[in-house]
């Protein structure tokens, strides 16, 4: 009787023991995996191309650049591009592998016109970059309707944005904050209108049409007669 009595307690514990062990393997199965602790990349639809690699950038030598600088003197220092994003003008995209991303813009690929962006250092620190290539009030001041677009790409250079079908505009941008924008029609300046902040920290305001110019807190008039287009 004691026998019987050992067999179905031993019975008991094997069957509590398989129990057990059922319900431990079934909770590891259902345990989410770790993910890999390497983060997803916001580049990931990046591909590279003939300015650009595809893959994150390093943070390190951006206050180095400057507008002015070719994109060889720039790829030198911070290396080539995450993508190549720009349509008709170069603009190149860094997304920078510490978090955030720069966008450089060339008037053309001898001439970086604006760095701009916000990105976080290899020590933690967010960095916010902004340099544009300036108007100078000067410049501006020579610019007038029916003058030749090679004559003001000559005086104001390659704008930093085309836009329009059909009907043309070629903006220029300003610093501290602003911009410049010319409607060109048959290959000349049709029409001027602009919101910007001048050298001395001024709000200039303009709007001209057809000779007519209207330029709020007396600023320099940028009309002229189309007989002036051989001025300097």
């Amino acid at each position: 009787m004691r026998a019987k009595h050992n067999t179905i307690i031993l019975l008991i514990l094997t069957i509590i023991t398989a129990v057990a062990f059922v319900i431990y393997f079934t909770s590891i199965n259902k345990t989410p995996k770790t993910k890999s602790s390497t983060p997803k990349t916001q580049n990931e639809h990046y591909v590279s191309g003939p300015f650009s690699t595809g893959k994150p950038c390093s943070p390190n030598g951006f206050e180095k650049i400057t507008p002015g600088m070719s994109y060889d003197q720039i790829t030198s220092i911070v290396g080539k591009p995450t993508a190549d994003i720009g349509s008709g003008l170069h603009i190149h995209l860094y997304e920078i592998s510490t978090g955030g991303s720069i966008q450089l813009t060339y008037s053309n690929l001898d001439s970086l016109y604006s760095i701009r962006g916000t990105y976080t250092t290899t020590q933690g620190k967010e960095v916010t970059i902004q340099k544009v290539i300036l108007i100078p009030d000067e410049a501006l001041s020579k610019i007038y309707i029916n003058m030749p677009l090679d004559r003001v790409e000559k005086i104001l250079g390659e704008p930093s944005k085309i836009s329009g079908s059909g009907r043309l505009f070629y903006h220029y941008q300003t610093a501290p904050k602003g911009e410049v924008k010319l409607f060109i029609a048959n290959g000349k300046i049709a029409g001027i209108t602009s919101n910007y902040q001048n050298a001395a920290g001024k709000e200039i305001s303009l709007n001209t049409q057809n000779k007519t110019t209207t330029q709020s807190h007396n600023a320099t008039s940028h009309s002229q007669p189309e007989s002036d287009q051989s001025k300097p």
